[in-house]
């Protein structure tokens, strides 16, 4: 994952709260994204370059951060018709909360990741 240059970084909900923009085609969400979470987040230009979220270390999206993601894949479907915006590593807990919301229809969920066993 290239660091370089971000653009976007908030994490003013608590020190593991974050949604970097990490190059121009990934978006990473960590912690409990909320609104105050996305609130720094690019401009509509930057998010129409997206095509991954990874929210492998996303341990609850609040509504602001589903409606971000969505915005994503509503630009991506604008300037490619019938993309989708691929998510990746989401815990079911994460997947369940975008399916509530019926973010599943827009966004390409990849197959949940599994939980460590209990030792």
């Amino acid at each position: 994952m290239t660091t370089a240059a971000l653009p976007a970084t908030a994490a003013r909900s608590g020190p593991a709260a974050s949604v970097t923009l990490a190059c121009p085609h990934l978006l990473v969400m960590a912690g409990q994204v909320d609104a105050d979470t996305v609130g720094s987040v690019p401009g509509a230009d930057q998010l129409a370059r997206v095509r991954v979220a990874d929210l492998s270390a996303a341990t609850y999206l609040h509504l602001e951060a589903v409606v971000l993601l969505l915005r994503c894949a509503q630009h991506v479907d604008r300037a490619h018709p019938g993309r989708r915006v691929r998510v990746r590593g989401a815990t079911p807990r994460v997947r369940q909360v975008l399916q509530v919301r019926g973010a599943g229809v827009l966004l390409d969920l990849e197959a949940p990741r599994m939980q460590p066993a209990a030792p």
